[in-house]
């Protein structure tokens, strides 16, 4: 459950600090808790001094039950704060009850009335909007939430906004004001209270009470009765009415009605396109703190749509959109800087992607797998973004899928699959993520599999061999698209393309370019292509014969721990082909890659070693490649066991057993030639 925890503010009533006190347990029954918004008040300058500390470790939590919040020390999980200054306003705050005291202010000691006020100045804001428990670090006994942002004052943090740990995931930024207060309470006059006769902010699944509260004069019940009635969410669908609630709240001061009418500005669909004063309503909802205006602000002055364009004006909104906790605006910010190509940009760039996808962002999460596999370097915590989106992989999220896809089918960061890494990427694609369909149709597929081609090219090439036009004008696209990405100074590109012109794919044939083309990507540090190049110096194709060259290359690559490469060198030295055949170097060659976790290179080695009659190594490197796996190894190493000992036959039935059920027709054929059928 999301909390936005409540006002800490520095004086109470006739200026004395309040002490703090422990509330009676009577007075958290009911629907006073944590559900309600506490403010910092009773938070004394040490206490305020550790947060700030806090904060620079990571994020925060903390314990917070009714009548009491605090950090707890030693505990904190991997992200950061961002920090904007806002446009200063003043707040304030009147606790009148006791109830009221304890459901807002934890540890403030109540007998009387109290006025409580000072003047926002700034956010620092985190984009992360749900933390899993296992996330956490340290001694994290009594953590109950983190501290998802903190409001700044002239005195100090005044408020903070806390999410409950192993809540469900939520949106990057709230598209409707929040009402954050448990059942029977209201936010008013900036506070959790009882229903009164002073307008409120209602919620968004009760229109009848927003259509009250917006007719009262509270601007922001208006914003989200605009918002329901735009969806036809708990009314009926009205656009008219919605457009002119939202320009009735933004001319009260409401910051989020005031982006979603400049939404409707810059794309003109319900109102006439106005792009000057989208961008000035923008501006004015950026510089109160709404990351998402500042990041559609940036789009626009990115893009040039109505304005100069200038891109270091659009860098830095949208690093002030990241900064204000909207994760799409960390998002448009690294693609901005990958766009410049710097190698420090690139870097950060990444590091933005992958805390964005471990956040939850699954855009970060596509646009990460997309700019690794045109060949940056990993950012140091890519395992966590793997991590967030296998978990986020599902029909309701094509783009985690996608962009899993994607790095499994390139095996950076994670063992290669390339397998599921195309059905993810079809699942992608098949649920609406275009840009999953783009990855199908344009990247590197074309390096996946051992043969050169992805499996969706080489579908692609026979449908258009069949005579199917589209798929031969979805191949003549993928080549241009290389072509063009190449000629940028995109070197996977070149190896892609190389891929495609050495076959004849999406145009003619031609070995002479594609092994310029491999010579370049290769000079960059491919890995594919270097591997594809030494092939063909060996073979003489596209230039001079250099078996010299190319076998120095592989072995060069091989000893320096490229697998890729291994596997190449052991399959040219295992078969003589165009090099004198040496088995005892191939098998060396093979376990290499297999040491370095290629399913291939094991499968390959466990053949070696098995046709050399070393059943034991035979056995360990097809049980590496099924640890790996490859139900492939699995049977193989099923198929060596079944003729040994009691124990041993009984593990190889298993291994068979379960590679017939995964489809291994070399599995099922050992069963029924044992009789196991």
């Amino acid at each position: 459950m999301k909390l936005a925890v409540g006002l800490a503010l520095l004086a109470a009533c006739g200026g004395q600090a309040a002490a703090p006190n422990k509330p009676a347990p009577a007075s958290c029954g009911g629907a006073l808790g944590v559900q309600e918004e506490p403010l910092l008040a009773g938070w004394s300058k040490e206490q305020r001094a550790a947060l700030a500390t806090a904060m620079q470790r990571g994020l925060v939590a903390v314990a917070y039950t009714c009548g009491s919040l605090h950090i707890v020390d030693g505990c904190s999980a991997p992200g950061r704060y961002g920090h904007v200054a806002v446009t200063p306003h003043s707040l304030g705050v009147s606790l009148d009850t006791a109830d009221e005291a304890i459901a807002n202010a934890p540890g403030l000691a109540w007998t009387h009335p109290v006025q409580l006020g000072d003047t926002v100045t700034g956010r620092s804001t985190t984009i992360y909007k749900q933390l899993a428990r296992a996330e956490l670090q340290g001694k994290c006994a009594g953590a109950t939430h983190f501290v998802e942002a903190v409001e700044d004052g002239a005195s100090g943090p005044l408020r903070l906004h806390v999410t409950e740990i192993d809540s469900d995931a939520v949106e990057t930024e709230a598209a409707v004001p929040l009402a954050p207060c448990g059942a029977g309470r209201v936010w008013r006059d900036n506070k959790c209270a009882a229903p009164s006769s002073r307008p409120h902010q209602c919620r968004l699944v009760d229109i009848h009470d927003c259509e009250q509260q917006c007719t009262a004069g509270h601007a922001g019940s208006c914003t989200t009765l605009a918002l329901a009635l735009a969806a036809g969410e708990g009314a009926g669908k009205d656009e008219k009415r919605s457009i002119e609630l939202l320009q009735r709240a933004c001319k009260q001061g409401d910051a989020m009605a005031c982006r979603h009418t400049a939404d409707l500005l810059a794309s003109g669909e319900s109102l006439p396109a106005d792009i000057p004063r989208a961008v000035e309503l923008f501006g004015h909802s950026c510089d109160a703190g709404l990351g998402t205006a500042c990041s559609y602000l940036g789009a626009l002055v990115e893009a040039g749509r109505g304005i100069t364009a200038d891109h270091a004006r659009a860098l830095t909104l949208f690093e002030r959109a990241c900064d204000a906790g909207y994760a799409r605006g960390c998002q448009n910010l690294a693609i901005a800087l990958t766009r410049d190509g710097k190698p420090e940009q690139v870097t950060r760039a990444l590091a933005l992607l992958g805390d964005g996808c471990a956040a939850g962002d699954l855009t970060s999460c596509t646009d990460l797998a997309v700019v690794l596999a045109q060949g940056a370097p990993p950012p140091a915590d890519l395992a966590r973004a793997v991590a967030a989106m296998e978990r986020a992989c599902t029909p309701k999220h094509p783009a985690a899928c996608g962009g899993l896809g994607l790095l499994l089918v390139t095996g950076i960061g994670v063992h290669r699959d390339e397998t599921r890494g195309v059905k993810l990427l079809h699942d992608a694609c098949d649920g609406d993520d275009d840009n999953a369909c783009n990855v199908l149709a344009n990247y590197d597929l074309a390096m996946a599999t051992s043969g050169g081609f992805g499996a969706v090219l080489v579908a692609r090439q026979k449908a258009c061999t069949g005579g199917d036009g589209g798929s031969c004008r979805e191949l003549v696209a993928v080549r241009a698209l290389f072509s063009a990405q190449c000629a940028d100074g995109t070197q996977l590109a070149c190896s892609n393309l190389a891929q495609l012109v050495i076959e004849g794919i999406g145009g003619a044939k031609d070995e002479t370019q594609a092994r310029t083309l491999m010579q370049r990507a290769c000079d960059s540090k491919v890995e594919t292509s270097c591997q594809s190049l030494a092939v063909l110096m060996i073979r003489g194709q596209g230039g001079p014969v250099d078996v010299a060259g190319g076998m120095a290359m592989l072995r060069a690559g091989c000893k320096g721990k490229s697998v890729e490469r291994c596997v190449m060198l052991g399959a040219m030295l295992q078969g003589g082909n165009g090099v004198p055949a040496d088995p005892k170097q191939a098998r060396a060659a093979f376990d290499t890659g297999c040491s370095g976790d290629n399913v291939e290179a094991c499968e390959a080695a466990g053949v070696a070693w098995f046709g050399e009659k070393d059943r034991a190594k035979a056995i360990a490197r097809f049980e590496h490649g099924c640890k790996l796996g490859s139900q492939s190894s699995c049977s193989k190493q099923g198929e060596i066991l079944v003729g040994g000992n009691a124990r041993e036959h009984a593990r190889g039935l298993e291994l068979l057993r379960t590679g017939c059920k995964a489809g291994e027709s070399v599995a099922c054929d050992a069963l029924h030639q044992l009789g196991e059928n």
